[in-house]
């Protein structure tokens, strides 16, 4: 029983690690394009 949830922590772990850097990624993603549209948006 301890294997599981060691492993099941391990797997959240990793997984809400893998969510976190995602997130920030896709708003790095979202400002620079924001910052786009507000310094161009004709373009």
């Amino acid at each position: 029983m301890q294997l599981v949830c060691q492993t099941w922590f391990d797997t959240s772990t990793v997984f809400a690690t893998c969510l976190k850097g995602l997130v920030q990624h896709l708003f790095q993603l979202w400002r620079q394009g924001y910052d786009r549209y507000l310094f161009c948006p004709l373009g």
